[in-house]
């Protein structure tokens, strides 16, 4: 067996060679060995104590998300490989390890503190009640404008995620913040309490939430909180709307005519929330992060330049079926109002060891009555429902959710790595020679990925050796890990500029056009002793 690093870094440098760059699928299977060597390595050092509420949404925020992540992007991979047949047990072995060592381990020791819990708040971590608060008003009283995306179900692991994405991009910035999301972790609550309001509570037939008496359901309803309870100009519209509006006239009118424009996107609920695609759950996330940069980059288009992305709540999801053990057997009181895949409100719930129950009160939503919780990362039963992708109760994955706050910057602040070479001669006397490239710096934040074409030329412009792709991606923090070595033959053409100077070139493609520029020489001597070697290449 591999040490994991090595397997990871092998998978990157296969993943870049010309076959897998031409067969996108041979390059996902690539992903998924990389990824799922950095998640065997990193779930076994993980240490789940947890010593207080509050500690627990810290540590999780801090590094057990990772593992949240590892999996999703695992999954992910897989299943863009289309390599069912040969990850087989590679599969069966991370989820065994996800459900079990990680997912089921984690839900007991934070039980332990929902239990405890006498009222859903913390005194360390936002409440997504505050959002609004915590997060607009404060920028609006420093007169800026102010774009809210809300992207329903993005959990805090995919914002790490986003973070990412959009700190590689020219001229952004970006921070995360962990938010305590209100419980029962489900849409219209979560949703409800992202909006300016004083109190909040089920509407009768307990299928949406009341903000101040008013319906919280749906774009419009939401629009008219906004502009009611904002302080401010300001409205709300879908992701789809705002991304069909033209730039120069509604999108400029929506800027220039409002302070605080709230964006509703819903693209990973929409399909993990359905019993028939909840399994592509994953690939929903992915396409859910470029939907958002999407999204900020047409707000830049439209002269905002302040952010804040949030969700509603975050989910719980695992590949394969649900073990029957994960099912919670419970019958419901037979008042029960409303009944969900991780809680129920009823009138009145009896002590059950199964369950954490909080009354309305506890959770700081107004009314009479109670929520039951099951336990753990157990289901309950509901008819036509999937069980894979579920959200609604108390565990991390469901109400630790991301708050990114982002700006738009003028000037530009990312920059390819520089790549160098180590020399041990200027001279070159064999028909062959292998150079030593390093990336001067690990990628990273505002150091991105560089790509150059490698070959050796004479000062005229002819070309002596093949010329090579070569990708310097490596994240490494050590240099010697970031150091590539690559073999150039020469071809018989170098035989009439022997005794010459020749040189190597690096070359890098123009941006949106088919050229390419010079992006570093460095001259060699040819020094041959025996005319006669190029005769056996």
């Amino acid at each position: 067996s591999m040490p994991s690093g090595m397997v990871i870094q092998r998978a990157k440098a296969r993943a870049s060679l010309h076959w897998a760059r031409r067969d996108e699928g041979i390059r996902w299977l690539y992903e998924a060995l990389a990824v799922a060597a950095e998640f065997l390595e990193k779930l076994p050092k993980l240490d789940i104590s947890i010593e207080s509420f509050d500690t627990g949404l810290r540590k999780y925020a801090a590094s057990w998300f990772a593992i949240d992540r590892l999996y999703r992007s695992f999954i992910h991979a897989y299943s863009q490989s289309g390599q069912t047949s040969l990850l087989e047990k590679l599969v069966a072995r991370i989820e065994g390890l996800y459900v079990n060592e990680f997912c089921s381990r984690l839900a007991a020791n934070w039980q332990e503190w929902v239990d405890r819990s006498e009222s859903w708040k913390s005194t360390d971590v936002v409440s997504q009640r505050a959002f609004y608060q915590t997060f607009v008003r404060p920028q609006i009283a420093e007169g800026r404008k102010v774009f809210v995306v809300v992207s329903d179900a993005l959990r805090y692991e995919a914002g790490s995620e986003l973070l990412e994405k959009i700190l590689q991009e020219d001229r952004w910035a970006a921070e995360i913040e962990p938010m305590l999301a209100s419980v029962p972790s489900f849409t219209q609550l979560g949703m409800a309490s992202l909006l300016p309001h004083r109190d909040l509570q089920f509407s009768n037939d307990a299928k949406t939430i009341l903000a101040d008496g008013a319906s919280t359901a749906g774009t419009e309803a939401r629009a008219k909180i906004l502009a009611s309870q904002g302080g401010c100009r300001a409205t709300a519209i879908s992701a789809e709307a705002f991304l069909a509006m033209n730039s120069k006239t509604d999108g400029r009118n929506l800027t220039r005519e409002h302070d605080v424009v709230y964006i509703f996107h819903d693209s990973i609920d929409a399909v993990g929330d359905k019993r028939d695609t909840e399994h592509k759950t994953c690939d929903a996330v992915a396409r859910a992060l470029d939907e958002i940069i999407r999204i900020l980059k047409k707000g830049a288009a439209v002269n905002a330049n302040h952010f804040v992305v949030t969700a509603d709540h975050g989910f719980l999801y695992q590949h394969e079926p649900v073990a029957e053990s994960d099912f919670l057997e419970i019958q419901p009181p037979e008042s029960t109002l409303r009944f969900d895949r991780r809680f129920f409100l009823a009138p009145r719930i009896d002590p059950n060891p199964r369950l954490k129950a909080f009354s309305l009160a506890q959770l700081g939503l107004q009314g009479e009555g109670a929520v039951g919780f099951p336990k753990g990362i157990q289901r309950l039963r509901q008819r036509g429902s999937g069980s894979r992708y579920v959200h609604g109760g108390t565990s991390l994955q469901e109400v630790v959710v991301p708050v990114l706050k982002i700006r738009k910057d003028r000037v530009s602040d990312t920059a390819p790595v520089e790549i160098d070479i180590i020399r041990g001669s200027q001279q070159i006397t064999t028909g062959q020679v292998t150079i030593t490239f390093l990336q001067t710096e690990p990628v990273g934040e505002k150091s991105l990925s560089r790509e150059i074409r490698a070959g050796f030329y004479s000062k005229s412009g002819v070309a002596l050796s093949e010329s090579k792709s070569l990708r310097f991606d490596s994240t490494h923090e050590d240099a010697r890990q970031r150091e590539r070595r690559e073999q150039f033959i020469f071809g018989r053409e170098a035989e009439q500029f022997n005794q010459q100077e020749i040189l190597l070139k690096l070359e890098e493609p123009i941006p949106g056009t088919s050229q390419s520029r010079i992006y570093k020489e460095f001259p060699f001597k040819l020094r041959r002793a025996f005319e006669s070697d190029f005769d056996d290449l």
